[in-house]
């Protein structure tokens, strides 16, 4: 018996089952060991009885307890129930409980027995996986996929996403459905293929897949693994965002990498402590840098490593973040160029430099670009003071042999009587190697200049050693180190060859662009230097032929009277032979009668037209020749009307049959008709009859469309040539009339300043100063409005654009205008925007604003006022310059922007009438418009509306 029991205590320990028993004859609670254990309690402790159980229930769970015990005990029923046991120790237990009444064989209740078990573990478990459950369904939930289930038929079994983007069906609806019924075909296909191929090689498979939904283009990703259950996961995921994200990275990549390439900076970023940095590839081409310690200070021109090295240390030694420097950097060559180096700062905590980063320009050609302005004032100013050619020739070559490295340069003039051509400048040409081209005859092969000045066209020669050209002077210009050379005609004005400008160097090479087009502008300076000189030649020679011709005028009026004379003698004849010239008419009628059949046979292969003869009646009784075909008029035969032939419009009907008419009337006409782009001479001849009566009238119709074309191409050309001759003389005179003025002025206050050089006239002295610099500075207005006119023809200014705040730039040309202003005159800046930024050329601007500002000053009197608005919306920006000055008289106003205008009003007033012409076209080449009101004596006011290019 204890070995069964014993056996019993075993596995209910194993079990974790407790068991107790209520002997209600007797009263006695008995409990067994494990009973004891699930409360935390040794066997037999006293602490357990009948009345102190409901203690180890947990508070929470006590109430429940005690009505589902009592109403056992009440009714004397089975019970179950699941309750936490809160052990002494304060450790929570959870148990299941069971318990039902024993009763003796009349029915009557004599024990109440049950048992509790240990179900902690399996709680644990549980709440485990509802956690987990409900953390899997949150995460489901809280993903953006769309997760499928299929069968191997590509049938919907389970769908779990929050946002079906694919389709409109709900959950339910989707069960049960053919992957087709949903899906887009070309879609369904690719993911059955899928699962074929995830079934053969149990990995997963990845599709991407695009399509138009909502009129949005998405980007899908679909994975499918295959099963246990042979069924198949599809995760479909919409990666849009991912696929744009990544596009606009490689973008802003690739636009770095662009931008790298496109600009013309070269960027580095430097350590000063290890003495190391990172070029880009821009700035190895510029540079070529080494790993050598000290490399960059080596190659800085010594004039300049001074200021360089004081610039960047104090930098590096401050708490500066930035410096700028432009400097000279010589080349591994031993050339140089002019560079603009900016760089940036970066510190440690303790303020110590750790990196430079930077970027460095190339601004050689800006600055001698800059040099070679100056030079060219210069050279046009003596131009204007018609210095001699001699010494404008010098200044040329001088000028171009200084901005070109390693070149020297020439200038030869054309004898046009002689074809020759003959030194005027070449400072630095070895003596005989002028002379062996001083008189030579131009032609082809005669070296550079020879045959540019024949062909009328540059030639360039960038190895004269194997160049036939200069097969006869190789020998000599080789000894001179002479290697290359580059020859252009010296053009007039009206294409005439003035003469050649050469340019020789002692390298292999051709002009860069930057070379050609100050080349090209010398020799547009050379050309009207030749042109003034040769004028001058022209008009001394004029005043000479003048005087000879007054002196020979009445020799001549005799002369041409004894002409007259014998062409009234002449006409005498005529008149005598008249009667010779009837007689000779009648045989060539008779002829011309008899060689009908011969008319016949040439009027049907005449060729460009056609002959017809028409009777009084307007009908056709013969008609030929080539262009009938052409005309698609050789089906109407002999017996036809004009009226009939509808090829020809009805006015040419008409036109022809008048002169008919006329012909009938015993006229020979002679008209031109034109249809279909093409051009007829028609000429009527009578046809008389044996009775001398007009029976029939002959018309020849010749196809003149080629002569006329000719024409019209000679007459434009005459009006192109008589335009530049005007051009020309309105060149001259306003050139003249305005330098003549300020230099005037400059001339006299020097003299004054000379004469005012004691203590006490240092006022007297400043505004004479100060007159000088205004009419210098208009001077260089002028300069730079001619030179603006000449490239703008050439085609040689582009826009340029970068960005820019348009009101403080406004703002800085208003104070250089200031110095500019009249008396009591007011320039205001109105802006309707707090702040503005363009992309537009700065340097068109720049011109644009400082012309209409100039004008507005100059064109109104004392005491006025003159604004500049500015406004923008979100697309263009508009610029309006009003004034209260003189006006535009109505009449003028389609005139203004022309070439050399001026108004009426303003002709007492300094002006080249180029600046509103530069203006307009500096305007249409950034894609604007310019318009302006204007009224007599009240003002003027001109709108400026320009892209903001922003975007």
């Amino acid at each position: 018996m204890n070995d069964k029991l014993e056996e019993i205590a075993l596995l209910q320990s194993i079990a974790h089952i407790g068991s107790w028993n209520w002997n209600l004859q007797t009263g006695v609670t008995n409990w067994s060991d494990e009973f004891y254990r699930i409360l935390g309690l040794n066997a037999g402790d006293k602490r357990l009885t009948k009345n102190t159980f409901i203690n180890f229930i947990h508070p929470d769970d006590r109430e429940k307890i005690t009505k589902i015990r009592d109403a056992a005990i009440q009714t004397k029923q089975s019970y179950s129930y699941e309750a936490r046991i809160l052990r002494l120790d304060g450790t929570v237990k959870y148990v299941s409980a069971r318990g039902k009444f024993s009763t003796s064989d009349d029915g009557l209740p004599m024990c109440f027995l049950g048992t509790i078990q240990d179900i902690s573990e399996f709680k644990k478990t549980e709440e485990k996986l509802l956690n987990s459950k409900i953390r899997n369904k949150a995460i489901l939930k809280a993903l953006p996929d769309i997760i499928y289930v299929f069968n191997s038929d590509g049938i919907y079994v389970e769908v779990q996403a929050e946002d079906f983007f694919l389709t409109d069906l709900s959950r339910h609806e989707l069960i049960g459905k053919h992957i087709n019924e949903v899906l887009p075909k070309d879609f369904s296909i690719q993911i059955l293929s899928a699962f074929k191929r995830a079934e053969t090689s149990k990995e997963i498979q990845i599709i991407n897949y695009s399509l138009f939904t909502n009129k949005q283009l998405k980007h899908i990703e679909a994975r499918v693994v295959v099963k246990e259950n042979a069924n198949f996961l599809t995760i479909i995921r919409d990666i849009t965002s991912t696929k744009n994200n990544e596009l606009r990275v490689k973008e802003s990549e690739e636009r770095f990498r662009l931008s790298m390439l496109a600009t013309h900076d070269g960027f580095y970023d430097f350590n000063p402590e290890t003495n190391k940095g990172w070029y880009s590839q821009k700035y190895k081409d510029l540079f070529k840098p080494t790993n050598e310690p000290d490399w960059w200070e080596s190659h800085i021109h010594p004039n300049d490593k001074d200021a360089v090295f004081k610039t960047v240390g104090l930098a590096l030694n401050s708490n500066t973040k930035y410096w700028t420097a432009e400097y000279r950097f010589i080349h591994n060559d031993l050339s140089w160029s002019y560079v603009k180096d900016r760089g940036y700062i970066v510190r440690n905590e303790q303020g110590i430099a750790t990196r430079v980063l930077g970027a460095v320009s190339d601004i050689t050609k800006q600055k001698k670009e800059e040099i070679l302005k100056e030079k060219v004032n210069g050279i046009l100013e003596m131009i204007t003071l018609d210095k001699p050619i001699e010494v404008i020739g010098h200044r040329i070559v001088k000028t171009i042999e200084n901005h070109i490295d390693n070149c020297i340069a020439s200038i030869f003039v054309l004898n046009e009587d002689y074809k020759t051509l003959h030194k005027l400048a070449a400072l630095n040409l070895p003596e005989n190697f002028c002379d062996s081209f001083e008189g030579v005859l131009i032609g082809d092969n005669v070296g550079a200049c020879g045959t540019a000045a024949f062909e009328k066209n540059k030639v360039i020669v960038s190895d004269i050693s194997n160049d036939p050209r200069w097969e006869k002077y190789k020998t000599l210009g080789l000894a001179h180190g002479l290697n290359s050379c580059w020859s252009f005609p010296i053009l007039s004005s009206s294409d005439r060859v003035l003469g050649t400008f050469s340019v020789y160097c002692k390298t292999k090479r051709v002009p860069t662009k930057s070379e050609n087009e100050s080349i090209t502008d010398m020799i547009q300076l050379a050309s009207v230097a030749l042109e003034q000189h040769n004028d001058k030649i022209k008009l001394e020679a004029n005043k000479r032929e003048l005087k000879k011709y007054a002196e020979s005028l009445e020799a001549k009026v005799e002369e041409r009277t004894h002409e007259l004379k014998a062409t009234v003698q002449q006409l005498v004849e005529s008149n005598i032979n008249l009667e010779d010239q009837i007689l000779i008419t009648k045989l060539a009628e008779n002829k011309t009668l008899e060689s009908q059949l011969m008319f016949s046979t040439i009027a049907k292969n005449f060729p460009k037209g056609f002959v017809a003869v028409f009777d009084s009646n307007f009908t056709i009784a013969f008609i030929e020749g080539e262009e009938l075909d052409v005309l698609g008029i050789r089906n109407f035969a002999k017996g036809s009307t004009i009226d009939e032939i509808k090829e020809f419009p009805k006015d040419v009907r008409d036109k022809v049959k008048s002169k008919i008419k006329n012909t009938f009337k015993g006229e020979h006409c002679s008209f031109e008709i034109e249809f279909e782009c093409r051009a007829y001479l028609i000429n009527t001849t009578p046809l008389f009859n044996k009775d001398k009566h007009i029976q029939q009238v002959l018309l020849v119709h010749n196809n003149i469309s080629d002569q006329k074309e000719v024409e019209q191409n000679i007459q434009n050309a005459l009006k192109k040539e008589q335009e530049l001759n005007q051009l020309k003389s309105q060149f001259i005179s306003t050139a003249s009339h305005e330098f003549r003025t300020p230099l005037s002025v400059i001339l006299s206050s020097s003299i004054l300043i000379e004469k005012l050089n004691t203590v006490g006239k240092e006022e007297k002295r400043l505004k004479h100063v100060d007159k000088i610099k205004v009419n210098v500075r208009n001077l260089v207005g002028i300069l730079n409005d001619f030179l603006s006119l000449g490239k703008l023809e050439e085609g040689k200014v582009a826009s340029q654009p970068e960005f820019f705040d348009m009101l403080s730039f406004s703002n800085s040309i208003i104070q250089d205008i200031n110095l500019n202003k009249k008396k009591g005159q007011q320039i205001r800046l109105i802006k309707e925007v707090p702040e503005l930024k363009v992309y537009l050329d700065p340097k068109l601007m720049r011109h644009i604003l400082f012309n209409l500002l100039s004008n507005a000053v100059k064109y109104s009197p004392e005491n006025t006022d003159i604004s500049l608005i500015i406004n923008s919306d979100n697309t263009d920006v508009s610029l309006e310059i009003l004034d209260e000055g003189i006006g535009i008289p109505e009449s003028e106003h389609n005139n203004i922007f022309h070439r050399f205008f001026r108004a009426s009003n303003a002709t007492d007033i300094q002006g080249t009438g180029l600046g509103l012409n530069i203006v307009k076209q500096y305007t249409e080449l950034m894609d604007g418009v310019i318009h302006f009101k204007s009224e007599l004596n009240k003002g003027t006011s001109f709108k400026i509306k320009l892209p903001l290019n922003n975007t």
